[in-house]
């Protein structure tokens, strides 16, 4: 009886142990076979996000590049604006200043004249 015991008590544990040694297996596989799907899930996720990267860098530039041309020929179109009111200014005053000085001119012609004949009528009076 005790052999039959010690026989049956080994078959048991024998039993168990292959059941746990394929539980285990079955377990690594199963845990082998999560990795390997992650791990291609994760490599296709990093091509995704780099070519979304990529992409969203293509377009930022081609943006900025836009952005600059745009200024760079808004800046020339105000420089051109503001030369051109420059000038028109600088020959409204050129002109201002010329009739100014001609004015001034004739205004000192006159006063020169008047001055000339107030000598005369002085000294013909003196002469008198």
């Amino acid at each position: 009886m005790f052999g039959e015991q010690t026989k049956v008590l080994t078959e048991n544990i024998e039993a168990a142990h292959r059941a746990r040694k394929a539980a285990v297996v079955g377990l690594a596989r199963e845990t082998r076979h999560f990795l390997n799907t992650f791990h291609k899930e994760h490599e296709a996720m990093a091509k995704a996000t780099r070519a979304s990267l990529a992409s969203a860098t293509t377009t930022r530039s081609q943006h900025t590049r836009a952005m600059l041309d745009r200024f760079a020929r808004e800046c020339a179109e105000q420089a051109a604006a503001m030369r051109s009111e420059l000038n028109a200014f600088h020959a409204h005053l050129s002109e201002t200043v010329g009739e100014m000085r001609g004015r001034f001119a004739a205004d000192h012609h006159q006063a020169h004249a008047a001055w000339q004949r107030l000598a005369r009528a002085k000294s013909k009076k003196a002469a008198r």
